[in-house]
């Protein structure tokens, strides 16, 4: 899979990876918590648009695909290592998260 392209169809997640989650994020954030509990307070739509992303590499990525995905939109985070999971249950975890946000505001839709 060619991750460049499929980078243009998870667009709300390119963008955190590669912005909050860049090179050098360790300077500019305390911990990858920090900056997912920041993605938690954005905006309902930006939820959705997040969840949806996730959803999509979820279902379509393996663990070497989310690695790659990582390294291609240029972010210096990396699940095993800085949250204790593997790319995939990472991604799955941060899901789980988004949903019970979106629920908890009410919006069951997500």
């Amino acid at each position: 899979m060619k991750m460049e392209k499929f980078a243009a169809r998870v667009p709300s997640f390119a963008d955190l990876m590669g912005g909050a989650f860049n090179q050098d994020w360790r300077d500019e954030w305390d911990s990858a918590e920090e900056i997912v509990t920041s993605v938690l307070g954005e905006r309902t739509d930006q939820l959705r648009s997040m969840l949806k992303d996730l959803r999509r590499i979820d279902q379509v990525c393996s663990d070497d695909d989310i690695d790659l995905l990582l390294f291609s939109l240029g972010s210096g985070f990396s699940p095993e290592t800085d949250w204790g999971m593997s790319p995939k249950g990472w991604v799955q975890d941060f899901e789980v998260r988004l949903e019970r946000e979106l629920v908890a505001r009410g919006d069951a839709s997500g």
